[in-house]
């Protein structure tokens, strides 16, 4: 089963990147003197019009929108700990490295509702439809219009039995998975059938239904599931240009906002369908399923219920899919690794037909080490972005407020500043015993994990309001492989 994802995970050269400790700099390094000017942060040159635009251009640029931990690096090694950079003329964005500036955006914002700049085209494609949605949803939406949403929809989403409620349904997907799986070729590539997978545990969650998206009919591409899963990839695909590109879809709809509509009328038309299905069907609702909690609350209508639903596809699919391929490509490595996470999941579950409980997840802390270690090595984003709402001090420099910061946790986790053996995969890292000097060979200095170096789910009140659910998904997952 691990080697079947070893094909895909491999296609990266990450480890690569981090190998030379000379792309590392002083990241602890901290100005004590007056604050310097913002205008001192050191970065890319700014070209009128153009901004730093030409660096990312294909052929002739350094950087790449696709590969942002790598021009996270080349910055952090050419610039600093701090770097200020214009993609778009007159408007600053500040890379941030160093785990003690992460604290001070975080506490910056303490009291506030965290602002964020993202998804820009994703808002104006919801403000544009207002007969679908009331707001932009919770990925682009700022401020009070934000924060009601979030306040709902949390409710529901931060209360762990509601999250084990869905266990059991989790558990026989994954076992069909598993299954699936055991039937293809060695050599396969399993990014596929795990996309299918999650899409799967989305709607489970989003819509109260079974798609049945590993079934031989939902395979085939021109399949309800198949062009979910196409619309997902291809939102979160062009998002990132349409934000930092010219916006020139703020006039006009240019091909790569049109590939976004596109995408996202599918998505909705999907999202809507089902929403209204449940609301007027009752003889089909689950019993205690967080959809008839949303669709039971006064603070919300079907548009806000469809939104979310659109904003669980867009932001769960993907990233879950990513993350689990990753923590598999790793195991797929080392065999050591996997022999320790079978033992557990042996100890965990007599056979095959036992069922992964919440007992079972309370007890599986090798797992649960494995996945967060995964998940320092490739976090499912770069970083978390930030508007900040106060002037605040970074690295000895005055930025103020307004100004879009962008935090470098995936850079930084892999740093040796941090991290003993930084590019090892090394789950014992994360258990309260000694088994990691046992693991590495040798009695290694004690040092304390900064509590704003690795954060996969972001921090806050902004941060992933469906992480409970993530990591359930992923543990039983994990703990399932095992078997084959």
């Amino acid at each position: 089963m691990y080697a079947l994802v070893n094909q895909y995970a491999g296609r990266g050269t990450i480890k690569k990147l981090y190998a030379r400790r000379s792309c590392s700099t002083n990241v602890r390094h901290v100005e004590t003197s007056r604050p310097k000017p913002f205008e001192d942060i050191p970065g890319p040159r700014s070209l009128p019009i153009i901004g730093t635009l030409y660096k990312y251009l294909p052929l002739i640029g350094e950087y790449s929108f696709t590969k942002l931990h790598i021009n996270g690096l080349l910055k952090l090694k050419r610039y600093g700990p701090l770097v200020r950079e214009e993609i778009v003329p007159g408007e600053s964005i500040i890379w941030v490295f160093r785990p003690e500036d992460i604290a001070e955006i975080f506490k910056a914002e303490a009291g506030l509702h965290p602002e964020r700049k993202s998804h820009l085209a994703l808002l104006k494609y919801r403000k544009d439809r207002s007969n679908v949605y009331n707001t932009g949803g919770l990925l682009p939406t700022n401020g009070i219009e934000w924060w009601k949403l979030r306040r709902e929809f949390q409710k529901v989403l931060s209360k762990p039995q509601n999250i084990i409620d869905y266990l059991e349904d989790t558990d026989l997907v994954v076992q069909e998975f598993v299954q699936l799986c055991s039937r293809e070729k060695p050599n396969a590539d399993l990014l596929p059938l795990l996309s299918r997978l999650f899409l799967e545990l989305t709607c489970l969650v989003a819509f109260d239904v079974r798609m049945q998206s590993l079934s031989k009919e939902e395979q085939r591409p021109n399949s309800e599931t198949s062009r979910l899963i196409e619309a997902a990839y291809v939102t979160n695909d062009v998002i990132l240009r349409l934000d930092n590109g010219p916006r020139l879809w703020r006039f006009f709809e240019t091909p790569l906002y049109k590939k976004l509509r596109k995408a996202q009328d599918y998505m909705e038309e999907v999202a809507s369908r089902m929403v209204t299905r449940r609301n007027e069907d009752v003889a089909i609702r689950r019993k205690r399923s967080l959809l008839e909690e949303y669709l039971r609350n006064e603070a919300l209508d079907a548009k806000d219920i469809v939104g979310m639903a659109c904003d669980m596809l867009l932001a769960g699919m993907d990233t879950t899919t990513y993350s689990t391929a990753f923590a598999l490509y790793h195991l797929a490595r080392d065999t050591r690794v996997q022999e320790k996470l079978r033992s557990e999941a042996a100890s965990l579950l007599v056979d095959r037909t036992s069922p992964v409980t919440a007992q079972v997840l309370r007890n599986a802390t090798y797992t649960k080490a494995v996945i967060k270690e995964a998940l320092r090595m490739n976090p499912i984003s770069v970083g978390t972005g930030r508007v900040l709402q106060t002037d605040v001090i970074l690295n000895g420099y005055h930025v103020p407020q307004g100004t879009l910061v962008v935090t470098q946790n995936q850079v930084i986790s892999r740093l040796p500043e941090y991290f003993d053996e930084p590019n090892s995969f090394v789950p014992e890292r994360w258990l309260r015993d000694n088994t990691y000097e046992k693991c590495v060979g040798k009695t290694t200095r004690e040092r304390s994990v900064h509590p704003y170096l690795v954060l996969p789910f972001g921090h806050g009140p902004r941060s992933c309001i469906a992480r409970r659910f993530a990591e359930q998904n992923m543990q039983v997952v994990l703990l399932r492989v095992r078997t084959r």
